[in-house]
């Protein structure tokens, strides 16, 4: 949590999990704060002055926003309202793009034989590179067996939105009514648990509603967050106490939010957004059953965002009388 002291000069953030002061910072007359998706503080002077914090002092983004008076957030990005609600600035916020290129993961690997034989796989961008994604035309390259080829990438339809509870006891299993439920005494539990929950589809959800009573630890929730970025999976927190600030930041950076409500008949199914990628494949070239000659190199370039993704194919359906080319 994080509160402007405008007369003072200051903003605090608050830990409000320990309850305790944890950073207090200097800043001309702040008008409004702003937590924003990627756990950054965004700070509105009376000044015009938009300030981002994230660790040590606040550094100046834009100035000469007249008269702007409050923040928001929407999912285009930052708004910055005018004091008569007129006139409003809008920002996206874009992550270190050496991290962003990691938040595409690869999966479900096919092939399309024929004259035009073609390699065709599931991509799941993560957040914040999700909501990055451009609308417009994309473009894919790939490297397989010493080939450079050129291919394509289309949204794909999603299936049927599923959610997985995550509960920290058994005791309000009953009210989940048809929801799936895993029940954890702590975080290292995560990954059984989960499949367990799974097994019925054999495939992960489209969200996670996980109890903010559930202890982890940084080692837990990195493996969660891990998973929820490469599986384009959404994170929600229910507040059957305050969430950590480490769980909460990872709540917002997976595209999810807090829920301060135990109504578990309400809970939220984001639909998993996922790509088709089909890259065509040389009919002469078959790699052995080596997985690092095997390797499929895609590269997705949407503009500002580029991404990246590594997995070994071995093609199926090809005529098998072609002999293996080394890379």
């Amino acid at each position: 949590m994080a509160v402007a002291d405008r007369g003072g000069n200051r903003v605090y953030v608050l830990d409000t999990q320990k309850r305790q002061l944890e950073k207090e910072l200097s800043v001309s007359s702040p008008r409004d704060v702003l937590w924003s998706r990627g756990n950054a503080l965004m700070i509105l002077s009376e000044e015009g002055k938009l300030y981002l914090w994230t660790e040590g002092e606040p550094s100046l983004l834009l100035e000469g926003l007249k008269d702007a008076w409050a923040l928001s957030e929407s999912i285009q990005g930052l708004i910055v309202w005018d004091v008569a609600g007129n006139v409003l600035w809008n920002g996206v916020e874009y992550p270190p793009v050496a991290g962003m290129a990691t938040m595409m993961c690869l999966a479900a690997p096919g092939s399309v034989g024929g004259e035009n034989p073609q390699a065709v796989f599931r991509a799941y961008v993560g957040e914040p590179a999700h909501s990055l994604f451009p609308r417009g035309r994309s473009f894919v390259s790939a490297v397989w067996m010493g080939r450079k080829m050129e291919g394509t990438i289309v949204p794909r339809a999603s299936g049927e939105d599923r959610g997985v509870l995550l509960l920290g006891g058994a005791g309000r299993a009953e009210e989940t009514k048809d929801l799936p439920v895993a029940v954890l005494q702590d975080g290292a539990m995560l990954l059984s648990a989960l499949r367990q929950a799974c097994k019925d589809t054999g495939t992960l959800p489209s969200c996670l509603v996980v109890d903010a009573a559930i202890p982890f630890s940084p080692e837990d929730l990195e493996r969660l967050f891990s998973m929820a970025l490469n599986n384009g999976i959404r994170v929600y927190a229910l507040a059957t106490q305050i969430p950590s600030a480490p769980l909460a930041r990872l709540v917002r950076m997976t595209g999810g939010r807090v829920m301060p409500t135990e109504r578990l008949d309400a809970l939220p199914f984001a639909p998993k957004a996922s790509w088709e990628i089909r890259v065509p494949l040389p009919v002469d070239a078959l790699p052995s059953g080596y997985p690092s000659e095997a390797m499929l190199s895609i590269y997705v370039d949407a503009g500002s965002l580029t991404l990246r993704d590594w997995i070994p194919y071995w093609p199926v359906g090809f005529d098998m009388g072609a002999q293996p080319l080394a890379p």
